[in-house]
């Protein structure tokens, strides 16, 4: 069908509207497809948060498939438990690399300014815990 097909087949959603208020939100929704790719084509361009989605949604599917091939049964609870930790682990650990990465920079152009000035380094740096 292609990219441009499953585009137009988009299906507007009606949301919900609270007591009280007058007339009713609406959104077009995007296929699964489409959602995918694109966020799998985030992660590649190196976008940290689309790569957890994806390595956490993977990981789910992965698990799901041999969990019903070898006949282990989870509850719908433990199932977003399990994702939910999951992106949250990647998160931490995508924040702690992040900090690691932007604190070894401040201390390097830190180091490298007391030493074009002559100054004492008298940076702390940044901690994640």
């Amino acid at each position: 069908m292609g990219y441009a097909g499953t585009i137009s087949d988009r299906e507007e959603i009606e949301i919900e509207s609270e007591v009280g208020k007058r007339g009713q939100s609406r959104f077009l929704s995007t296929p699964l497809e489409v959602v995918s790719i694109y966020r799998l084509w985030q992660a590649h361009r190196d976008n940290k948060q689309a790569l957890v989605i994806c390595v956490a949604l993977m990981t789910e599917t992965l698990e799901r498939r041999f969990d019903n091939t070898f006949g282990f049964m989870r509850s719908k609870d433990d199932w977003d438990k399990r994702l939910s930790n999951g992106i949250i682990f990647q998160l931490k650990t995508t924040i702690s690399t992040a900090f690691e990465e932007a604190n070894s920079r401040f201390k390097s152009r830190t180091a490298f300014g007391a030493a074009v000035t002559g100054q004492r380094d008298r940076t702390v740096g940044f901690a994640w815990e």
